[in-house]
């Protein structure tokens, strides 16, 4: 009776939250106390993600489609498959039950927190030392058991081994999970972002990004992830001003090491 209880006096305010217009500015201005020309001169804040979605908005809605073309169901359906949602929020999913997002969130993390120097130490990233630094973080209750489970071992080794992971693995300087703020003067606002690695060879940057999508055309999984590396590339070359030699994309439902071409369009 108590659960039913709180479960209707929280229906209003769920309602009133999900029915809010989507907010894609961080840093939201209070109109009631600032004037048209204040609000038109107060520095805002984006996140990478918010002005890729604003770019893909303005292709989507400017190409050379006519209206009833763009309310096909392909379309739709092509424009939805970028994003995979999980089949319940984490904290409403079943027991042993996770959508591909939150298994991806857990990957990444574990990637971002898994002691690189012990799998130095141990000159390569096999099962058992990889499964002894994942019972650490879960003994450190920094994952679940359950999350634990989530996290494909085999794979992780396989990334270690690879080229791109050996050459991580060798550099003198890793950052993951490297948060920025950008400020660009040139448009008065300022990004912000997540890396999840980059590392350093010689006198520059490569770039590296964990994804696991899943790849059905490799060609159309680079362009869906050019424009994110880079913002990424722009942010570490400027607040670093050391030059990004090289930008890749590591899948790990395929084992592959995916390069970016520098494109002439910067962002």
């Amino acid at each position: 009776e108590f659960r039913r209880v709180l479960f209707r006096s929280l229906l209003p305010w769920l309602h009133s939250l999900l029915s809010a217009p989507p907010v894609d500015e961080l840093w939201k201005i209070d109109s009631d106390r600032t004037g048209p020309e204040e609000e038109e001169n107060r520095l805002k804040k984006y996140a990478v993600s918010a002005l890729l979605q604003q770019a893909r908005n303005r292709i989507f809605m400017e190409d050379e489609q006519t209206p009833e073309e763009k309310r096909t169901p392909e379309e739709a359906r092509r424009q939805l498959q970028r994003v995979q949602p999980p089949r319940w929020p984490s904290f409403l999913a079943p027991d042993g039950e996770a959508g591909g997002a939150v298994r991806g969130t857990v990957i990444h993390r574990f990637l971002s927190l898994v002691n690189l120097d012990e799998i130095r130490a141990a000159e390569k990233a096999d099962r058992a030392v990889l499964r002894s630094l994942l019972d650490e973080l879960v003994d450190r209750r920094i994952f679940t058991a359950e999350e634990a489970s989530w996290i494909r071992l085999d794979a992780v080794e396989r990334f270690f081994r690879s080229d791109i992971g050996r050459r991580m693995l060798a550099s003198p300087e890793v950052r993951r999970e490297w948060g920025f703020n950008l400020y660009l003067p040139e448009r008065d606002i300022i990004v912000q972002g997540m890396m999840d690695c980059a590392f350093r060879e010689g006198d520059g940057w490569i770039l590296l990004d964990y994804k696991t999508d899943r790849i059905e055309k490799e060609a159309e999984f680079r362009e869906m992830y050019r424009p994110q590396l880079a913002w990424y590339a722009a942010a570490l070359e400027r607040l670093t001003g050391k030059p990004v030699r090289e930008r890749w994309l590591y899948a790990l439902s395929v084992d592959k090491a995916i390069p970016l071409e520098k494109s002439e369009d910067t962002p």
